[in-house]
């Protein structure tokens, strides 16, 4: 049943990528997803939030990220639309939630257990971060290339 709402989160996808991800090919972004949705990707979560008339109001994407060593849990999009409660509190939590499970199978293979989240947001604000528990580490910062350096 959930299959069928593949497309529409699939739209959503797409155009956060294109509203907000134009560090990179939104087109290829959402194409990638979707490849990894498809294939089964056990290292790919994506949750589509529901309005209590069944309407899709809200989606987010998280996927398991590794140097080789190290994994951590990356939340690349959540999106929710209109005042939907705690929905991104909830995203949150099943991230965690899924990391925590992966845990013990890290481990086993001989890998140190994942602990730390991420999550790429274009919020910066300081109640943002201290209601979903996130702290600033770095900051990723863009410029144009060949961009002046004359103060406009």
């Amino acid at each position: 049943v959930t299959g069928l709402l593949v497309p529409l989160v699939a739209q959503r996808i797409l155009g956060l990528a294109q509203e907000r991800q134009r560090e990179r090919d939104p087109g290829k972004f959402a194409r990638d997803i979707l490849t990894r949705l498809y294939a089964g990707d056990p290292a790919l979560r994506i949750l589509g939030f529901l309005d209590d008339k069944g309407v899709l109001v809200g989606h987010a994407v998280a996927t398991i990220e590794t140097d080789g060593v190290n994994h951590w849990m990356f939340i690349q999009q959540v999106k929710v639309d209109g005042d939907v409660g705690d929905a991104v509190s909830r995203a949150v939590e099943l991230a965690d939630q899924w990391a925590s499970s992966v845990n013990p199978n890290l481990t086993a293979r001989g890998y140190p257990p994942m602990t730390k989240m991420l999550m790429a947001t274009h919020r910066s604000d300081a109640a943002f971060q201290r209601k979903y528990l996130f702290t600033t580490d770095r900051h990723l910062m863009i410029r144009e290339i060949g961009a002046s350096k004359e103060p406009k």
